[in-house]
């Protein structure tokens, strides 16, 4: 009992030291731009984290759409036209599950949807019936039809023309069919839902996935988001709503880049334990830097010290902010 005692003492304080170093390289490699001379360049940038800050810690950018997107039925995969990094827009097909028994149902239907037979065939029963109920009121005055043939042929003219309103409801009918038949095929095309990038695909042609099983995701990322856990005191105080500016530290790899950006959502509850409430704040990423990048937030304006670390052109940096990252001192 003693040496299971000692060896689950052993266990913990290892584990507990991995969870610590594992800790401190998170926390370097977050503060580090990869750029040579990184120790020195780490130490800057939690310098100017610290000094940048409004609130405590620092919050990772995510993607402003993320679709994880997989088929509503069990199919087989027969078109991948997709990789991972390709821009789609709206609408654009993805993958192709085994839809060629619902597009040879669809063919059907279309056909039976465009026929107008058996409206037509109605309409012109209904012109005898009519023809001959004129005729047997006309033989009637005359002396030469019975009461009941012109019974019988009113009561025929009345049963057509019912019949032709079926066949113009069955038409109706097929119609609706037939969208319905689109809408049932549709579920073997994954399409875009939006303008964004491929981020993976987990498929390959011939696989037979399930429903829901993921296949694929795209996301968004211009612009991008961060959800910031602000102090419950700093969001009333500055009474912080959406429209409102904010402005993020990005962690860029080659010089810190100060972007301006806006509040989208306050979140109407706060965390009772932490007093902490989530703001999101949308930024834009015209250089599309992929999500995951860490940002330190602030809700008021940077005084001008922070002018050369502004984002002003996709795609460069600042000159005196890339000389200041790069050669500190």
């Amino acid at each position: 009992m003693k040496s299971m005692s000692r060896r689950k003492k052993c266990v913990s304080v290892v584990l507990g030291g991995m969870l610590a170093w594992g800790g401190v390289l998170a926390w370097g490699g977050v503060l580090a731009w990869s750029q040579p001379g990184a120790r020195d360049q780490g130490a800057q940038s939690s310098e100017l984290a610290a000094r940048f800050a409004e609130v405590e810690g620092y919050f990772p950018t995510i993607p402003s759409k993320d679709a994880q997107m997989g088929f509503q039925i069990s199919t087989q995969v027969l078109e991948v036209l997709v990789k991972g990094g390709d821009r789609v827009k709206s609408g654009e097909l993805l993958v192709r599950g085994d839809d060629e028994e619902e597009l040879a149902l669809l063919k059907i239907q279309e056909i039976r949807a465009a026929t107008t037979l058996p409206v037509s065939r109605a309409r012109k029963a209904l012109d005898l019936a009519r023809i001959e109920l004129e005729r047997a009121e006309q033989s009637f005055e005359g002396g030469g039809a019975m009461d009941l043939e012109v019974e019988r042929a009113r009561a025929t003219a009345a049963v057509t023309a019912i019949d032709l309103e079926t066949a113009e409801w069955n038409m109706d009918q097929e119609r609706l069919q037939l969208e319905r038949m689109r809408k049932r095929a549709e579920r073997y095309l994954l399409r875009a839902p939006f303008d964004g990038q491929i981020d993976v695909v987990a498929v390959d042609r011939g696989d037979v996935v399930r429903e829901t099983e993921p296949v694929l995701r795209v996301v968004q990322i211009d612009p991008l988001w961060a959800d910031v856990n602000t102090p419950v005191t700093m969001s009333i105080s500055l009474a912080l709503k959406p429209g409102d500016k904010a402005w993020l530290l990005l962690d860029v790899p080659g010089a810190p880049t100060v972007i301006e950006g806006r509040i989208i959502e306050v979140s109407p509850v706060a965390n009772f334990a932490a007093r902490k409430q989530r703001i999101r704040v949308e930024i834009p990423n015209p250089n599309n830097w992929p999500p995951g990048l860490a940002a330190w937030v602030r809700f008021s304006e940077p005084g001008e010290e922070w002018r050369p670390y502004m984002l002003k052109e996709p795609t460069q940096l600042t000159e005196a902010a890339t000389d200041e990252a790069t050669n500190p001192g």
